[in-house]
């Protein structure tokens, strides 16, 4: 997957990320080092070298103490929030990255949106969870007044989870698939990991520093359903995979159960059955503006077959 950065004179030149270490950090620090346009740092509650010296660290303590934050925002351009934001009790750290944040003067940041459409009533009701990103995004609406912009990157499912993590239905060992219904057979959003590292980074060269400021934007690599991402998966593996179907609404009614019941293992439940209930709102295609990849210089759509190999 290739992208053509720009390499302009920047306005977000130097870029800390907030929760480096998960699954999409290093992608997204792969891209920004990539164009060597940027002066890259992270937030860490150890000392790391697994970024090599290109990458600065800055200590955090677990409180995410607010001098220390403001400190390691001194300077800084864009502030990348990668912390995780699925329950109420996320809420008060995140707001206090974007509060030091609008002190320390950075100019922009980008929250950890990626997922689904948020500001989708429907989907949000289908994944109560992600009511918290609204909330966060509404609270970065009145940090504009104090000169901290945002940008709000939504897309979709991580498509590296749903064939390499067995998430989704798909385990590639077993060669087993569950299809959802009634959402499974209906195409929706994906986008590799990798391609939203580079979209971030596209975002943070733009020559139009103000273009994507304060708003939501979608980007994705592939349109799919279930049903599809099966045959390609055959079609790889040279397989006939097993296949058995299951009701979308059921298993989210399972998983609100077990998180009213304070299991937080509901979570993976809720976010598959609302993913797969049939909510318009998880096809970008399908929402007026469509998505920008050919705006941030990236493929407007990869090939199916590709991805699954």
């Amino acid at each position: 997957m290739k992208s053509c950065l720009r390499l302009l004179p920047m306005a977000f030149k130097n870029v800390i990320v907030v929760g480096a270490t998960g699954h999409l950090g290093p992608h997204i620090i792969s891209a920004l080092l990539s164009t060597s346009a940027f002066s890259v740092s992270i937030l860490s509650r150890q000392t790391s070298s697994k970024f090599g010296p290109q990458v600065t660290v800055h200590l955090i303590d677990d409180s995410y103490s607010y001098h220390l934050l403001l400190a390691a925002f001194k300077d800084k351009d864009a502030v990348i929030n990668l912390l995780p934001c699925y329950f109420s009790e996320d809420i008060p750290r995140i707001k206090k990255v974007a509060d030091a944040a609008a002190e320390a003067g950075v100019k922009r940041i980008i929250p950890g949106e990626f997922g689904c459409d948020t500001q989708d009533d429907e989907v949000v009701e289908a994944i109560p969870a992600f009511a918290s990103k609204r909330e966060v995004i509404e609270y970065l609406r009145e940090k504009e007044a104090e000169g901290l912009s945002w940008t709000a990157v939504v897309t979709g499912g991580f498509f590296d989870g749903v064939i390499k993590n067995g998430l989704h239905g798909f385990s590639l060992p077993a060669r087993t698939a569950t299809l959802y219904t009634p959402g499974g057979y209906r195409p929706i959003s994906y986008t590799t990991l990798s391609t939203v590292g580079l979209a971030v980074a596209s975002i943070l060269s733009y020559p139009d520093h103000a273009h994507f400021a304060n708003v939501y934007i979608y980007v994705h690599s592939v349109r799919a359903s279930q049903e599809q991402i099966l045959f390609a998966l055959e079609k790889a593996t040279g397989e006939k995979w097993e296949t058995k179907e299951a009701d979308a609404r059921e298993v989210r009614g399972k998983g609100l159960a077990r998180l009213k019941n304070g299991d937080w293992g509901g979570l993976a439940e809720v976010v598959v059955g609302g993913l797969f209930s049939g909510v318009d709102g998880m096809d970008f295609a399908r929402r007026r503006g469509g998505v920008v990849n050919g705006e941030l210089g990236l493929v407007e759509e990869e090939d199916l077959d590709q991805l699954v190999k």
